[in-house]
């Protein structure tokens, strides 16, 4: 190492290599080359990275000094700024200058200029421009970021004037947001005063504003403990239950004291929901209205709703349940809908559950599949066959549905709509329809598990396409259209081989059954991707090819997500000359 700095190395790196180095010459280097402006681009801004970590107080100064020079432009005082600001923020090192000066940033005609300034006012905990920064909430002209970044500088002061008037702000007629944003800052540094204020927030707000502050709460050690005791026996808006209690089941919270309170605070039973004919008809003019087909979609797929688990649409899906892959050619808006409220109003012929009751004790139950003389075959909940002598039968009687009566309580009135609104448009809509070209639809993703890390690190990416005991694979499933959404998949951090730093890595696979001879599968993309039939790797192009003997086979594809944004959609190429391909059906 010849001791000269590379300014272009990954900007994660230079704070190691100038500490491991000990070197403060290094670091006076690069506010001198800042300084006199030899630096531009991502070479300035990994340097300003650099002096923001391990700067000391004077260098720190030197950058204050730029951020209020005369001629600065608003681009470079903002990305000063961002340079003083996790200096504080992180280690409480404020530059030894006349602070006063930066009140010439308040009134810069950029906004994130401005925004920045207050941030470091507010870290710095100045009490002479206290006033102003509390002044910048109040400014009509000034945007909302503009206004939450003036609450959290007025949060920063941490002391009792700021819980004053945090506490004012969101008993005050600012928006939604401001007042949350303030709700926020009172619950770092005053909890108890926050967590009665959130709940006061939770009942005038809506899912989508309340999502954030539950955020904010599960991520404070202590937080939920003290909402629950603040919620008591006040009620709250449905949807923000509900919404309250997703995050905190997606956080393995779901037995929590908040989260059993959520539930009767929203009034969130599992009883099934009857709609009156006047009731009915106003949902059925919102799903029109208000319903969103591609939103409900995802709301079909989540997996705690378990749609899939019992339904398929065309071959991909439980089969315990009707296939729905037509639902919206042949059900009217108001079946769908009482369907979903109420699933044992009108249950398909076929489908409802048989409860049996055996000689040695044991009640089973599931969906009639076939009878034998001797035999009774029922399919449960999970798909499994369950074979019963008829001769242990004690007693038998025809059941509920097995779809679970208070689905509902897990989702948004906006969602129900827009879930509504996805099988009113199966088979109807052609985005929503599924045709006759076969296309994959069945996927297995490796979970990101330390031991498949660990897996992929010794080995390589091949690993993927062996049977290995530390891949557990996870079943999933394409949308209507096709595509297999990046956003679904587990994501490994890997250190990246080829360029310092990690890269995302998912992978996936799936089986299908061939005739001998040569087999195409044609793909959307080909970026990001590395794909292995059976074993092998092929080489990758949009449309990849393969020598096969009859039997069942597999591709694993490997997903290089800072590659790749595109979904994966993959399908059989089934013409002469090629061997024939069968797609996987079911789960």
């Amino acid at each position: 190492m010849s001791g000269e700095l590379e300014i272009q190395s990954p900007p994660q790196a230079l704070p190691f290599l100038l500490r491991a180095t000990g070197s403060s010459a290094g670091i006076a280097t690069l506010v001198q080359k800042v300084q006199v402006g030899k630096l531009t681009g991502p070479a300035k801004n990994n340097a300003l990275r650099v002096i923001a970590d391990i700067g000391t107080p004077e260098q720190l100064g030197t950058i204050f000094d730029l951020a209020i020079a005369d001629g600065a432009s608003p681009e470079d005082q903002h990305m000063y700024l961002h340079t003083l600001y996790p200096a504080v923020a992180n280690r409480k090192v404020v530059p030894p200058r006349d602070l006063l000066k930066i009140s010439e940033l308040l009134n810069s005609p950029n906004s994130a200029v401005r925004s920045a300034a207050v941030m470091c006012l507010g870290a710095w905990k100045f009490q002479p421009l206290r006033e102003d920064v509390q002044n910048q909430i109040h400014i009509e002209e000034n945007s909302l970021p503009e206004k939450q970044a003036a609450v959290r500088a007025v949060g920063a002061y941490s002391d009792q004037p700021a819980a004053a008037m945090l506490n004012k702000i969101v008993s005050s007629d600012q928006s939604l947001e401001i007042q949350r944003t303030a709700n926020e800052e009172l619950l770092r540094f005053r909890p108890q005063q926050g967590a009665k204020l959130a709940v006061k927030f939770f009942q005038a707000a809506n899912a989508t504003q309340a999502e954030p502050l539950f955020q904010t709460i599960l991520s404070r050690k202590g937080l939920s403990e003290l909402v629950a005791k603040a919620i008591g026996s006040e009620t709250l808006p449905k949807d923000v239950a509900v919404v309250g209690a997703r995050i905190l089941s997606s956080s393995g919270q779901q037995d929590s004291e908040l989260s059993k309170l959520l539930s009767i605070a929203g009034q969130l039973n599992q009883d099934p929901v009857k709609l009156s004919p006047e009731e009915m008809a106003k949902m059925v003019e919102e799903l029109s209205l208000k319903g969103d087909a591609h939103r409900g979609e995802a709301v079909f797929r989540r997996e705690n709703l378990n749609c899939f688990k019992c339904h398929a649409i065309g071959p991909a899906g439980g089969t315990v349940g009707s296939n729905i892959i037509s639902l919206g050619a042949t059900a009217q808006p108001d079946y769908i809908i009482e369907s979903i409220l109420d699933p044992n109003a009108k249950v398909k012929e076929g489908y409802h559950t048989m409860v049996v009751a055996t000689d040695e004790g044991k009640i089973l139950s599931g969906i009639k599949a076939r009878e034998t003389d001797t035999e009774l075959f029922l399919k449960d909940a999970e798909g499994r066959e369950l074979v019963i002598s008829k001769n242990s039968i004690e007693q038998q009687k025809q059941g509920a549905s097995l779809m679970p009566a208070g689905l509902t309580s897990n989702i948004t009135h906006q969602e129900l709509l827009d879930l509504s609104a996805f099988l009113y448009a199966l088979g109807r809509k052609p985005e929503f329809t599924i045709g006759t070209e076969p296309i994959v639809r069945h996927w297995e993703a490796i979970q990101a598990t330390d031991a498949a890390a660990y897996q992929f690190r010794r080995i390589s990416y091949a690993a993927a396409a062996t049977a290995n005991a530390d891949f557990q694979w996870k079943s999933l499933y394409s949308f209507v259209n096709g595509h297999l959404p990046l956003a679904d998949l587990p994501e490994f951090t890997i250190r990246n081989r080829s360029v310092a730093g990690n890269r995302g890595m998912s992978f996936v696979r799936t089986h299908f059954n061939s005739t001998e001879g040569k087999v195409d599968f044609e793909l959307n993309d080909s970026s990001g991707l590395q794909i292995w039939i059976d074993e092998k790797p092929v080489d990758v192009a949009q449309r990849i090819s393969a020598d096969l003997t009859s039997g069942t086979h597999q591709i694993t594809v490997a997903i290089d997500r800072s590659q790749r944004e595109k979904p994966l959609l993959l399908k059989p190429v089934l013409s002469e000359g090629f061997a024939r391909v069968e797609l996987p059906t079911g789960k």
